[in-house]
């Protein structure tokens, strides 16, 4: 009896070692249906490898992601590449610190004289031009010093009546009258002093009793230079004829427009060096004394004056009025962030510059951008002190960055907006970067031909070409090219929608040749209104004209070649 239940229990044990064994086994087939994707990191999420290892930064053990997953996030904003591709671009990295703008303002402009120096001489009275001590335009003249003499009867008739007002004594007889007597006589010395003569003639006229002076002189009410001499001797004049012209020319302005982009380099008091092609080897010197406080709208400028001296020497005036002058505007800030010119990308939408974040990976980072001087240009967000940016490869890295997001954002066949790209590993990048034009002209041919059968409205065409699309050796395209030759397009909207991520990534890899410095086999081309407005498709063509492949015959010449 113990021997039968001896074998129950060992047959039992059997019939449960086989079972459990089958459904290990089962498992483990089960198990064994999941394929690795790639490994990540999952602490450094953009290092990815397509075999198992440790994470270059951290050293942490490379997490697998089996396909269907999604693994970790990585920011859309980071490109990674390997060693190799990094020295194939020359990747070049500085460090952004603080440090003052130093720029040199370049302007042109002229020599213009002081018009608060500048006086203009009208006759006082009608009467005739009995002696000119001035003859000629240019003549130098002091304050004070007679420029002609003009003679006139009704300066005898105003002499006169000032002897009549100081005849009239009986006036003087009440206090009143006395006032009034007083003004008289008063109102007409005025008269004659505003008719030239000067307070001695006039003191000597009521003294000496006498009316016998006809002429007056024509002084010079500053020193300076005449410019304009409009009477000759025995000309008659009437009152407010215009005599002479004279303008201090001892001080001139320096006046020159400043575009609105330099305006912050350029404030009251800086020094300004002046030359001229006129007077080699000599420079002047003078402060900026007023900046136009508006612009002009035709040229989107500023004025701005500067005041220099201008001294005699060998018997003239070194400047001349309406001379063509360059100045020199030396500015210094104080220390700012700061970048190289080189590092700063600026397509149009926003500014952006790559952050080296180690091991080949690269951040891409939106900045804003202040003042610009000679090879640097001031960062006011988006980049700390001491961070390393690219400086030279960074053309190439954002270009990487355009292809990673048209592989990652473009839209599947039919809008399926469940359907996930395959993520781009380093050996991905790596293809893209040492792929050759030649090598991918075959490629480029039949992606042309699918162009072209789309912008003549040929969905028939199209299919066929599509059924017979070479892969490439850019793993990227090639999973787009793959789905694209998984079943032929129902109709021809439907063939333009599927095209396009195809076509977008194409045309990012030939731009990324041609910035690379590589003769590429086609022209790249761009529709501004699909696939709605404002949303740029791109495309290739290996000859022109133009012909849009997403809108056919309908507008058939609507887009613009990429240069």
């Amino acid at each position: 009896m113990k021997k039968v239940l001896v074998l129950l229990v060992i047959i039992a044990a059997g019939v449960a070692g086989w079972f459990l064994g089958r459904g290990g086994k089962v498992a483990q087939e089960a198990g064994g249906a999941r394929k690795i994707a790639f490994y990540q990191s999952p602490m450094h999420p953009w290092i990815k490898s397509d075999k198992p290892g440790n994470c270059t930064i951290c050293g942490m053990t490379l997490t697998p992601v089996y396909e269907g997953e999604k693994g970790f996030d990585v920011a859309g904003n980071m490109v990674t590449l390997s060693s190799n591709a990094i020295n194939v671009i020359n990747v070049q990295t500085e460090l952004a610190e603080k440090r003052p703008l130093e720029r040199t303002l370049e302007v042109a402009g002229r020599m213009e004289a002081n018009p608060t120096q500048s006086r203009v001489l009208s006759a006082y009275i009608d009467g005739r031009i009995e002696k000119l001590f001035v003859n000629f335009n240019g003549a130098e003249v002091k304050a004070g010093e007679p420029l002609a003499i003009i003679y006139s009867p009704g300066l005898l008739t105003a002499q006169r009546e000032l002897l009549t007002a100081l005849a009239q004594t009986n006036l003087a007889s009440s206090p009143q009258l006395a006032h009034e007597h007083q003004r008289i006589i008063e109102g007409a010395s005025q008269r004659l002093r505003r008719l030239g003569l000067s307070e001695e003639q006039v003191e000597e006229i009521k003294k000496s009793g006498a009316a016998t002076n006809f002429t007056t002189q024509i002084v010079a009410p500053i020193s300076g230079t005449v410019i304009k001499r409009d009477v000759f001797e025995g000309q008659y004049v009437k009152e407010g004829d215009r005599m002479f012209e004279l303008i201090d020319l001892s001080q001139m302005w320096f006046v020159f427009d400043v575009y609105e982009q330099d305006l912050p380099a350029v404030l009251l008091g800086q020094t300004v060096e002046v030359t001229s092609g006129a007077l080699p080897g000599k420079k002047f010197e003078g402060p900026i004394t007023f900046i136009e406080p508006t612009l002009n709208e035709a040229t989107r400028s500023a004025r701005v004056r500067v005041e220099l001296q201008n001294p005699v020497i060998d018997g003239r005036r070194q400047l001349y009025n309406g001379l063509f002058a360059s100045g020199r505007i030396q500015s210094r800030t104080d220390a700012v962030l700061t970048v190289s010119r080189s590092a700063v990308i600026e397509p149009g939408d926003a500014p952006r510059v790559y952050i080296d974040k180690g091991e080949g990976a690269f951040e891409q980072r939106v900045v804003k951008l202040g003042r610009r001087s000679g090879d640097r240009i001031e960062i006011l967000e988006g980049v700390e002190v001491g961070e390393k940016v690219v400086v030279n490869g960074s053309l190439l890295i954002d270009s990487q960055a355009q292809l990673n997001l048209a592989v990652a954002g473009s839209p599947a066949p039919h809008d399926d907006s469940t359907h996930q790209h395959a993520p781009v590993t380093n050996d991905q990048q790596q293809a893209a970067v040492d792929v050759k034009a030649a090598d991918l002209e075959p490629f480029f041919k039949v992606v042309h031909e699918l162009g072209q059968a789309l912008a003549s409205d040929d969905v028939k065409t199209y299919n066929e070409r599509a059924a017979n699309l070479p892969v490439p050796s850019i793993p990227r395209i090639a999973a787009l090219a793959a789905e694209l030759k998984k079943e032929p397009a129902a109709a021809l909207d439907a063939a333009r929608v599927e095209f396009l991520p195809l076509s977008q990534a194409v045309a990012e890899t030939a731009q990324t040749l041609r910035k690379r410095g590589e003769e590429i086999p086609v022209k790249i081309y761009k529709c501004p209104m699909f696939p709605r407005p404002g949303k740029d498709a791109f495309w290739v063509q290996a000859t022109g004209p133009l012909r849009n492949p997403f809108y056919g015959s309908e507008m058939l010449e609507c887009g613009t070649e990429v240069k």
